[in-house]
């Protein structure tokens, strides 16, 4: 097989279950996997994050994050950062509130084990050097991209 269509192949079959592996995570609290992924997103930046930002980051549309914000205030999980509102909606940054935090740390607990079972027979060494050239990767991907 020519390397891009191994490297699309593979890359879509890797996407696809961790799509449902994260969505049957999230299911239990009557959500899905992009809403996991937004939740993350907005956990690892300390101020929030607009929705312009949220579907840069989830490489989602605004309208989508609508809805996906919708359902995360409804949740509980996010609220807004009052120290970043203006008034203006398309620039109000959504933070996790407590118990969003608490959810977000029980399903990434829940994936530990799964994490386990998926490095089984690679060394600690040889995951953070795939890491490292999968990032690299993506970067370069990136890079193309911005030259469109």
């Amino acid at each position: 097989m020519e390397r891009f269509t191994a490297f699309t192949v593979i890359l879509s079959s890797v996407e696809r279950n961790l799509h449902k592996l994260k969505s049957e995570k999230m299911s239990a609290y009557g959500l899905r996997a992009t809403h996991l992924t937004c939740m993350i997103h907005i956990e690892i930046s300390p101020d929030g994050l607009t929705p312009t930002e949220i579907a840069q980051a989830c490489s989602i549309d605004k309208a989508f994050v609508s809805r996906i914000t919708a359902d995360l205030i409804a949740h509980e999980f996010i609220k807004i950062n009052e120290k970043f509102n203006d008034g203006r909606k398309y620039r109000q940054k959504y933070i996790l509130t407590d118990k969003g935090f608490n959810v977000l740390k029980e399903v990434k607990e829940s994936f530990d084990s799964i994490m386990e079972n998926i490095q089984e027979n690679i060394t600690d060494y040889e995951m953070r050097c795939f890491l490292k050239v999968l990032h690299t990767v993506n970067d370069n991907i990136s890079k193309e991209v911005s030259k469109i």
